[in-house]
């Protein structure tokens, strides 16, 4: 199973949403977090990281399984969120999507 790794397009975001909340489910019963105050990135968040091309989507199988997103602030870069769903972690999707990010604000001069 290698991951497809590619930017993200618009059309990605309301799944992007769905494997921000299953992968939330790992951390249910946590009492670090109260899950129940958190809510999932926000469309206009998902629109800026897409339009700056520091959105990547991991495919599996033409499944959109994983995401990494973030932005640039002058010269420094933030992962802001990294998600896998369930189902498809602890396989190397989470490490594949930081590289990309990593690459992606490379090529941004970060």
């Amino acid at each position: 199973m290698k991951p497809v790794l590619r930017p993200a397009r618009l059309a990605d975001i309301p799944r992007m949403q769905e494997i921000e909340d299953d992968a939330g489910e790992l951390f249910a019963g946590w009492s670090l977090v109260n899950f129940e105050d958190l809510a999932t990135v926000g469309m206009s968040e998902h629109v800026e990281a897409i339009e700056t091309g520091l959105s990547i989507i991991a495919e599996v199988d033409g499944h959109a399984a994983g995401f990494a997103m973030g932005a640039l602030y002058g010269e420094d870069a933030y992962l802001h969120e990294l998600d896998v769903e369930r189902a498809r972690q602890r396989k190397g999707l989470g490490a594949a999507l930081v590289w990309a990010f990593v690459e992606a604000v490379r090529d941004k001069g970060a």
